[in-house]
């Protein structure tokens, strides 16, 4: 048996494992991803690490017949990932062959970093904490109230790690008290009358519920699954998921911008400059003309005056509160649960170093400073730029900004134009979706008029709109005085009265059709950009033209690779033209928006793999069937049938799919396995009824 042994298997498994792993074929799961699925899940296997190329198989002959498909693969155990941490894989290009190449890297040195401070929750958890916190937070520090609250902070780092050292391992107390436990119930049934041993069964089944807590509360907040709760007995799915996402953000190997793979210290030093070269940088901005009639909407001074009043108690706590315990902390490791926890002892300084911010305008950098995690945005990734940085900030700054954001969520709507629905206050993101599914509609004939929709890709949108660009207004300096010496993007709003300005101006814009009425040209959904138009060069040189402008004054450029343009019967010679004037990608419908397909007819089941790949995907881990029967009912509740759902807002989803979905979510719920059937104990329907009513609150999909 090689079960708890680490083990890995690679090659060629002739079946791809998803449905998005094949650039053709059927939208449904075949009988052979179906038996792979299940043999996955049964010898709890994993893809490893890797980079390079993602299908690893193509079908000849290539060209418009062609198919791509991922069926070369390797896979390892949790053990495997235990002991060798930094094991990644590289899929070469195939050149002359039908199959990719691949090599198996295995560093046996690993270079192990001190871990930073985090704060673990499980401490919450302790009497003793308090009485820890309550000791050094009376230690005098001379300073504004900002400071001394930064380092009252840093004095009890060390304490801290201390108390969470003298807990011992987790698991292993477990282990400890279950085994204790066992062996008092043995006595226990040669002797059922001895109450010593009774009471002894009373006070290690006590011990062994709370070790059993404190290992859950850990490991949930390192698995990051904010849908699920704790204390439903999920600690062995929180492990796993643990493990996995801790190699997976492992980067073994990247591109560098010669095209040279980079290993070890390389790595680390390829990122850094890469991300130096535009994070915090300057970058060359024109002038705005006539920068008032940008900003053609202004707020009532009332409720400016409203804005910009002393802050209070109240409001930070609120703030404060409703941050997510389990949130990624920033540099100084401490999490929300921590100050939600020791509120009473630590308040009365938090609300005075936040509300000092407010009345100075000025922060410290170790309060503004952050913490960039990367993302993936491709399954194999290979160059720095196939990651997305994400910013962890630290729990006083996120209450500060939640301050501001309460200030002014309930004003956006009066002063952000209607083409933006993202963050505001009774917009909703299907209308954007709707619309555009609306416009595009008969995108595929070869009658009626001329139309061009536009899906416009901004480069680094978050990462590189210049600081000099963000306005100064009214709303004092504080929204300026939390990114100081960071950029951000504040690009819709100037965006929308730029391309207004345009049209009003060139008499030779045609508006595109069903928008000359309401003088729709665009739709804003945070920097997701969709332009329509009429089919006509003169037209899309115009929207050129503003985009160019904006351009000059934001440092933001499109991505002409990434953008695309789409034509709803435009002659071939006219296409051409227009091609040439705004270099874009010719498009195809239907394509990814918001993530709902758009599609210029009605949604066929084809059109629905994406979907089901989805749902798919969330239930077919096999680290679920490590979910406790409350955890599975949780996952379909609060994140399966959220998918559907979505897409049901817009578009009319086929009854076949919805039956396909629901059937999936039955098996999983019944026998933590979707491909089993005739396992169900109670109706689906009566699942879906209330839970008044003696069902479980699920919504039947198909009602």
């Amino acid at each position: 048996m090689i079960k708890d042994d680490p083990w890995l298997v690679g090659g060629d498994f002739n079946v791809t494992l998803n449905l998005n792993e094949s650039t053709a074929g059927s939208s449904r799961y075949t009988r052979g991803m179906v038996d792979f699925l299940d043999c996955v899940n049964a010898i709890e296997i994993q893809d490893i690490n890797s980079n390079g190329l993602n299908f690893t198989w193509n079908q000849k002959p290539m060209g418009s017949n062609g198919m791509l498909k991922k069926l070369d693969r390797v896979m390892g155990n949790c053990k495997l990932l235990d002991v060798f941490p930094s094991i990644h894989a590289s899929f070469l290009p195939y050149g002359i062959s039908d199959h990719n190449p691949i090599v198996i890297k295995l560093p046996m040195r690993i270079k192990f970093n001190v871990l930073p401070f985090k704060f673990p929750n499980v401490l919450t958890l302790k009497p003793e904490l308090k009485d820890l916190v309550e000791k050094h937070w009376k230690i005098e520090v001379q300073g504004i109230k900002m400071f001394r609250l930064v380092q009252k902070l840093k004095i009890l780092k060390k304490p801290i790690r201390n108390l969470l050292k003298a807990q011992g391992h987790f698991s292993e107390n477990v282990n400890h008290f279950r085994k204790e436990l066992e062996a008092i119930q043995k006595d226990l049934d040669l002797d059922p009358f001895n109450i010593q041993l009774r009471e002894l069964e009373g006070i290690f089944l006590g011990e062994f519920k709370k070790s059993y807590e404190k290992e859950e509360s850990f490991l949930k907040q390192k698995a990051k699954i904010h849908w699920l709760k704790e204390g439903d007995s999920n600690s062995k799915f929180f492990h796993k998921i643990f493990k996995g996402r801790s190699h997976k953000n492992r980067i073994e190997a990247i591109m560098n911008r010669q095209g040279e793979w980079l290993e070890g210290e390389d790595v680390y030093k390829e990122f850094v400059d890469y991300f130096n070269d535009f994070l915090g940088s300057d970058f060359p901005c024109a002038d705005i003309i006539q920068p008032n009639s940008l900003f053609i909407k202004k707020l009532d001074l009332a409720d400016a005056v409203g804005m910009i009043k002393v802050v209070t108690n109240e409001e930070i706590k609120a703030a404060l509160f409703d941050i997510g315990d389990d949130k990624s902390p920033g540099p100084d490791g401490y999490s929300a649960k921590f100050f939600k926890s020791m509120w009473s002892i630590i308040g009365e300084d938090f609300c005075l170093a936040v509300k000092e911010f407010f009345a100075s305008e000025k922060i410290l950098k170790e309060v503004n400073a952050t913490v960039i995690a990367l993302v993936p945005k491709v399954d194999s990734p290979g160059k720095v730029s196939d990651f997305r940085p994400i910013s962890c900030c630290s729990v006083i700054y996120k209450c500060i900004s939640k301050v501001i954001v309460a200030r002014i969520r309930n004003h956006l709507g009066s002063i952000v134009a209607e083409n933006q629905s993202a963050f505001i206050p009774g917009r909703s993101i299907t209308d954007n979706i709707l619309l555009s599914q609306e416009l595009v509609r008969g995108y595929h004939r070869d009658r009626g008029f001329s139309r061009c929709a536009l899906k416009v890709d901004i480069q680094k949108v978050y990462d590189i709109v210049s600081w000099f660009y963000s306005p100064r207004h009214s709303f004092s300096f504080w929204i300026p005085s939390c990114y100081d010496k960071v950029d951000h993007a504040m690009c819709e709003l100037p965006f929308v009265h730029d391309q207004h300005k345009w049209i009003i101006s060139e008499p030779f814009f045609k508006f595109h059709w069903r928008c000359k009425k309401l003088k729709l040209t665009h739709l804003c959904f945070a920097d997701d950009l969709m332009i329509f138009c009429h089919g006509n060069t003169a037209s899309v040189r115009v929207i050129k033209e503003s985009l160019e402008e904006f351009a000059g004054v934001a440092g933001l450029h499109p991505n002409f690779s990434k953008s695309h343009i789409f034509f709803g019967n435009v002659k071939a010679n006219v296409k051409s033209k227009i091609l040439d004037t705004l270099p874009f990608v010719e498009g195809k419908l239907p394509m990814r928006y918001l993530g709902i397909p758009l599609i210029s007819t009605r949604l066929f089941i084809r059109d629905c793999k994406r979907l089901v790949d989805k749902v798919q995907c969330r239930i077919g881990d096999w680290r679920n069937k490590f979910l406790s029967y409350a955890g599975r009912l949780q996952l379909i509740s609060s994140v399966l049938l959220f998918l559907p759902v979505y897409w049901a807002s817009c578009l009319l989803i086929p009854a076949a799919i919805t039956k396909e979905i629901e059937k999936l979510m039955k098996n999983f719920l019944w026998d933590c396995d979707e491909s089993k059937r005739g396992r169900a104990k109670v109706a689906w329907s009566s699942v879906c009824k209330p839970v008044e009513y003696g069902g479980l609150g699920l919504r039947n999909l198909r009602a």
